[in-house]
């Protein structure tokens, strides 16, 4: 092989310099773009709405009927139980009650909205 067949590390070194310089160049005209002078202003936080004491209450979900209607048992039954542990039975108790149990407690939804409104 002859001598011409290779490059040099010195023309390797010059080719890489050249590349870096055009690749900071690119990269500082990418930067100027994305300045934050380019780019609108940020929208103001939206106030927060007053909520209308006497709007009438969201009914009650299925869960926190039986939850209230089952607490006192359960309480009663483990008094020892810690409040957060009572409402981890409730749900494990929820939980293996079958679909027409629970639905005899969905049922009793509206009515606790007519009761919310009333007041």
């Amino acid at each position: 092989m002859s001598s011409t067949d290779f490059i040099t590390i010195s023309q390797l070194n010059s080719a890489l310099e050249a590349q870096k310089a055009a690749l900071l160049s690119e990269f500082a005209k990418l930067l100027s773009a994305s300045a934050p002078e380019s780019h609108p202003a940020k929208k103001a936080k939206k106030a927060k709405k007053i909520k209308d004491p006497n709007a009438p209450k969201k009914p009650l979900a299925a869960f926190m009927v039986f939850s209230k209607e089952k607490r006192p048992v359960v309480k009663a039954e483990f008094p020892e139980l810690k409040t957060t542990e009572i409402s981890k039975k409730l749900g494990e108790m929820w939980g293996q009650l079958s679909d027409e149990e629970k639905l005899a407690y969905k049922q009793t939804e509206p009515a606790t909205e007519t009761e919310a409104s009333s007041e």
